[in-house]
């Protein structure tokens, strides 16, 4: 018995469309200011934040590591795609979670509802100014239906410099405004 293996050309394209992103977010991160008022009177819970710390250390360890196993084997690069951007996920809720609880003792952040919570803090300090970016386009708000409508020409997306574009931004905020909704719907349980 014969096995032949040969790369898919649209997995190819839909990790470089996937590391586009990452880089492209990746540059938006470096440009954002954090100025968060602290409770002073906060209890701080030191060995849950130790852990949030350790696992966000473990997460970013385990992306460099898949990151290095992808350049050593491109074909592993097909596989690992997915799992890379959950990772990323993880790692800023990790610290993000730390962040919020150093700044107002929230032990909220460290149950089971805890995603939840973060996200809505994080949203509500970006809404109240606290978190900003030098890039406009990161702070802008719009609908989802207005986000989704975005559209790329054909790929567009595949270039090795998309990642610099204004566009590469929009296609993101289509792609998390699709999330959202897709969210929306499991938690309403809207099956159309």
């Amino acid at each position: 018995m014969t096995f032949v293996f040969s790369r898919s050309t649209q997995n190819i394209q839909d990790f470089t469309t996937h590391f586009n992103y990452a880089k492209c977010m990746n540059g938006m991160m470096h440009n954002i200011a954090i100025s968060l008022p602290v409770n002073g009177g906060a209890a701080i819970d030191i060995p849950k934040i130790k852990k949030f710390v350790k696992l966000a250390t473990l997460t970013k360890n385990g992306i460099v590591g898949e990151l290095k196993a992808c350049k050593d084997q491109p074909e592993y690069a097909e596989i690992v795609a997915p799992w890379i951007a959950v990772k990323c996920y993880y790692e800023i809720y990790y610290l993000e979670s730390v962040l919020v609880h150093l700044a107002q003792g929230s032990p909220a952040v460290f149950t089971n509802g805890g995603h939840r919570f973060v996200r809505k803090t994080i949203v509500r300090f970006c809404e109240q100014g606290y978190i900003t970016s030098k890039l406009n386009e990161v702070q802008i708000v719009d609908t989802i239906d207005s986000l989704m409508a975005h559209k790329i020409a054909a790929g567009k997306n595949l270039k090795p410099d998309y990642y610099l574009s204004q566009d590469c931004i929009k296609s993101i905020r289509a792609k998390l405004a699709h999330y959202v909704e897709t969210q929306w719907k499991i938690s309403e349980g809207i099956k159309s």
